[in-house]
């Protein structure tokens, strides 16, 4: 027995090596007993294969299976085609194969894998919900091993995937190498007819191909996707990040501003170790001075005092000292530290603004990470440096539904972009910047991201109104809802002889339809009928919408919201000056700081001093002026009042 074998059974009890035999035997399971290997060739990553490609291949191994018997048709006439295309296979292929491509990424050998069973298991294990893992590595690889090897198997035939069982210089089995290839060509029908079938599954399943079941892959296409260079970077830092934190053993962290020295024993060690015992020859009782040992205190607090220079000219607060801090020293050590911090910061306000760059051209068929979402804000609205300062803090706290809502808002931009005002870009994404640096132009709101998202929602609104509240489709469609709703109310049923078309308070003609009179219904005023609600009742106005629609005409204007949507923005006053337009625009009217006359303002208006700041300081001098000379009559007023009260009032008696 090798030595290595020997000391692998020696280590184990005799319990472990009957539980595990793979290591009575004296496999080398743990890393410090295994012999290397030899380094692996590095292959060029071949491109992505396209799902259509990915579907002719599998279609023609699947056929060769057919024929050569491995693949077994079920009676009946379409028992071949049937078993032909399998869309758990396919889904398994495209998902399993963008894994592995994810695998190669993070490597360095190009097109070359080199992992293990155990780690395919585990990865794989995420894509399919039905495999269980235990935590256990040799034991969930010992019983999804099977599933594995056959899907390599798989895409072996198809000729994407070469891999072999890599052995160590002592010639036992201790990787799994992987090698990615070339997809092979297909002739022109074979893709017709791959293009067709995966056509008819995303008609029947949806693009991402979820056909249900609780076993089957989810969002299969999304998996077989290849990421992106910014994706990829970011979970490289995410596994940068998680390796450094499990590596660090300790770590103490300290909370305090960079300029300020921390008080707490943790930062200064010198202030928390014990002072200096006091050498004392004579005994305490001696009476003796200990000159010595004060001049002995003295050096050493000499020897640790800082080398920068103090914060304050007088030391700690004591009886009849004030501690006055020097401005000098702390502008020039503040200055010091933000000349050493500003190459840092341009560095990263520029990855910032890359990165807000590409979140502009997003589109709707990938994921918009939260965390990215609000740095583009930030960076849109506020400027690179000031994501590079404080990061994604100043787009503030977002609901829980913002992001669903900030899809949905983009997808209707994006369908009805031909009503978009002048100015703004065709994605969703972008227009969200366009409002932000429209924002940030105009110092007004929105602030934050919850807020803008507000914005692009009621902004994809007002142009889905623009768009569509004059289409006759849409008249049509409202009128098939009119007569469900009529037809609902006719339904016969035990209390058929209480229900009415229409209500008791509306004129019918012969036909049973409601008498129209200049765009208004007839009401019918006699005793025993239940009085007609007002005009603007909602009540009136459903009645009064369903009777114009099922005459064949267009609903009033005021009864149909979409269309007070698209026709109130031209009437509105305001509408130029709440509508977002391009530059170029007048420079912002606010002070940076608050004058005593925009707090008397704040105070006055019960406004934020924030507001009373951007208020012109002319209007804010007429305002007070007003204000106050309100207050002087009103205060001669109350005089002349009181003034008239005692007056006209009898004097009192004495002893009354």
């Amino acid at each position: 027995m090798p030595s290595w074998a020997l000391a692998v059974l020696l280590q184990t009890s005799p319990r472990d090596r009957a539980v595990n035999p793979a290591r009575a035997r004296g496999l080398k399971r743990a890393a410090r007993y295994r012999a290397p290997c030899e380094p692996a060739e590095a292959t060029p990553m071949p491109a992505p294969v396209d799902a259509v490609h990915l579907l002719a291949l599998l279609t023609r191994v699947r056929q060769a299976r057919i024929d050569s018997g491995e693949i077994k048709a079920p009676a009946g006439k379409r028992g071949q085609t049937s078993r032909l295309y399998d869309v758990r296979a396919f889904k398994s292929a495209l998902a399993e194969l963008g894994y592995l491509r994810r695998l190669a990424h993070g490597g360095r050998t190009g097109g070359t894998v080199l992992t293990s069973m155990a780690q395919l298991v585990v990865g794989l294990a995420r894509l399919h919900p039905a495999w269980k893992i235990d935590g256990d590595r040799f034991a969930d690889r010992d019983r999804h091993h099977r599933a594995v090897r056959r899907r390599l198997r798989d895409l072996q035939d198809m000729g994407l995937l070469a891999w072999r069982v890599g052995v160590d210089v002592d010639g036992e089995d201790a990787r799994t190498e992987l090698q990615l290839r070339e997809p092979a060509q297909v002739s022109v029908q074979e893709l017709a007819d791959a293009a067709a079938q995966l056509k008819r599954w995303q008609a029947r399943y949806g693009p991402a191909l979820n056909t249900g079941s609780s076993t089957g892959i989810r969002n299969a296409a999304r998996h077989g996707r290849p990421l992106s260079a910014s994706e990829r970077q970011r979970r490289a830092i995410a596994r940068t990040r998680a390796r450094a934190s499990s590596r660090r053993v300790a770590s103490f962290t300290n909370s305090d501003p960079h300029c300020v020295a921390s008080a707490t024993p943790k930062n200064n060690p010198e202030s928390s170790a014990p002072p200096p015992k006091t050498p004392d020859a004579c005994g305490a009782k001696t009476g003796v001075t200990r000159a010595r040992a004060t001049a002995a205190i003295s050096a050493s607090s000499a020897v640790n005092a800082p080398k920068t220079a103090s914060l304050t000219v007088v030391g700690p607060a004591g009886p009849g000292q004030i501690t006055v801090w020097d401005e000098q020293v702390l502008r020039a050590r503040v200055a010091a530290r933000v000349a050493a911090r500003a190459p840092v910061l341009e560095v990263i306000a520029s990855q910032a603004a890359r990165r807000a760059l590409q979140v502009a051209g997003w589109t709707l068929d990938r994921g918009w990470p939260v965390g990215r979402v609000g740095e583009a804000w930030v960076v849109w609205r506020y400027g690179a440096m000031c994501a590079a300062e404080h990061g994604a803090a100043a787009a503030g706290p977002l609901h829980s539904d913002d992001l669903v809502r900030l899809r949905r808002a983009a997808a209707r931009y994006e369908r009805h972009v031909a009503a978009r005002p002048q100015g703004f870009p065709v994605l969703g994404l972008a227009a969200l910047a366009q409002i932000a640096r429209v924002a940030g132009e105009r110092d007004v709101r929105p602030q934050t991201l919850h807020y803008a998202i507000g914005a692009l929602d009621q902004l994809s609104r007002r142009m889905r109104a623009s768009e569509t509240a004059d289409d006759p489709a849409r008249r049509d469609r409202q009128a098939a809802r009119a007569k469900r709703r009529l037809r609902a109310r006719q339904q016969p049923g035990p209390l058929a002889f209480r229900t009415l078309a229409w209500p008791s308070w509306v004129a019918l003609d012969e036909h049973g339809a409601p008498i129209l009179t200049d765009g208004e219904l007839r009401l019918v005023a006699q005793h025993g009928v239940a009085p007609a609600p007002g005009r603007e009742d909602p009540a009136y106005l459903a009645v009064l919408r369903d009777a114009h629609l099922l005459t064949g005409l267009w609903a009033p204007l005021h009864t149909d919201g979409r269309a007070t949507m698209a026709h109130g923005d031209d009437r509105d006053p305001h509408h130029d000056r709440r509508r977002a337009r391009p530059g170029p625009y007048p420079a912002p009217q606010h002070r940076a700081r608050p004058e005593p006359e925009d707090l008397e303002l704040a105070r006055r208006a019960a406004i934020t001093v924030r507001d009373a700041q951007h208020v012109d300081a002319d209007l804010r001098d007429r305002l007070l002026r007003q204000l106050r000379a309100d207050d002087t009559r009103r205060q001669d007023s109350d005089r002349e009042t009181f003034w008239q009260h005692i007056h006209a009032s009898p004097p009192s008696q004495p002893g009354a």
